[in-house]
């Protein structure tokens, strides 16, 4: 049964308690083997090895609750209810004081029963150890080089730990709590987005950093642009073939593969495929057979090999930017016994936005 309705919101307070595994309570703990595995030692939360230990959130929590980075427009629309003087600068949220002056907005500034709105978080979720591995020189064991994500979430904690400190020697000092605050929320916003303007040095990176431009997660590991199944050349133009055809070069005819089960009435055919060794591999009750070390190899009825490209086979021709439907097209195969580029035929270029003349 599927659910009519479906929601999606932030993780907040109550959600991250659930999915956390182990609370931080200082620093030292951000490389705790509970939030994963590592070469040397097994996982303390699942007992896992670094090759099957998925890794495990943990969480820490602040003296004061903070403004969510991803949620200024939030914070914006219920503070401006509140009749405050408020506007968004460099990702942070700022109000007017009593000098009619912009500072940062803490909770400090609001009513302590308004802590538990949506926009602020009371809890910090630290990432597992795999995903913000640790760099370590060969031959050394001091020389350990952190992640930059570490090294984020280490300056939030030691902020906090020097706001606690700083309550237990003078509760009445709120000027000093205040200072020490706003330098928290700046560098939860430091934790997501990066300092405004040009830097001489090199930034410690952030978690937006990891997602956008090339070689970020999105574009770099996530789209589909290393599958299987697939080659890619320069493309030139052949007027002898058919329109309906793509000449491949014989260095993609014969590593690309097209699975085809053994049945009775191809049980020839197929033999004569493995014999001409135009077989990759037989896929067999669930298990990869390699021909190539397998002597006395015959072929069974049910078994999938997956055997080379051969003239008149189909397959997807894509030419990016694919900006329409017609970027992409089904054409049969044809095997080029020379040249390294695809091959199309002049009238078939249009479609792909093509340059062939």
């Amino acid at each position: 049964m599927f659910k009519k309705n479906v929601e999606f919101s932030w993780l907040n307070d109550d959600d991250l308690l659930k999915l956390s595994k182990f609370h931080v309570t200082g620093s030292e703990d951000l490389n705790s083997n509970y939030l994963g595995a590592t070469i040397e030692n097994n996982c303390l939360t699942c007992g896992l090895d670094f090759r099957a230990c998925p890794g495990h959130f943990g969480h820490y929590e602040f003296m004061y609750p903070l403004v969510h980075p991803l949620l200024t427009q939030e914070t914006r629309v219920e503070l401006k209810k509140m009749k405050k003087k408020i506007r968004i600068f460099q990702n942070t949220v700022q109000i007017k004081d009593s000098t009619s002056a912009w500072k940062t907005f803490t909770a400090l500034d609001i009513d302590p029963n308004s802590w538990n709105t949506s926009y602020f978080r009371k809890y910090l979720p630290i990432s597992s150890i795999h995903v913000r591995p640790s760099c370590i020189t060969a031959g050394t064991r001091t020389g350990v080089s952190q992640n930059d994500i570490t090294h984020r979430l280490a300056s939030l904690i030691r902020l906090d730990q020097n706001l606690r400190i700083s309550i237990q020697l003078n509760n009445n000092n709120i000027v000093e709590h205040r200072r020490i605050l706003i330098r928290l929320q700046i560098a939860y916003v430091l934790l997501f987005w990066p300092p405004p303007g040009t830097q001489k040095n090199r930034e410690l990176s952030c978690l937006s950093q990891r997602f956008k431009g090339k070689e970020g997660r999105c574009r770099s590991t996530l789209l589909g642009k290393r599958v299987d199944y697939s080659a890619r050349s320069v493309i030139s133009s052949d007027s002898f073939i058919d329109v309906d055809e793509i000449g491949l070069p014989l260095e993609i005819a014969d590593k690309l593969t097209v699975p085809e089960y053994v049945c009775s009435w191809n049980f020839g055919h197929m033999s004569n495929l493995l014999a001409d060794r135009k077989v990759k591999c037989v896929e067999r009750n669930g298990s990869m057979i390699d021909p190539k070390y397998r002597r006395n190899l015959y072929p069974q009825l049910g078994d999938k090999f997956h055997r080379f490209l051969k003239d008149g086979d189909y397959v997807l021709a894509n030419r990016q930017p694919t900006l329409w439907r017609s970027s992409i097209q089904a054409m049969k195969v044809k095997r080029m016994q020379r040249g390294r580029s695809i091959r199309l035929n002049v009238d078939v270029t249009p479609p792909f936005n093509a340059d062939c003349k």
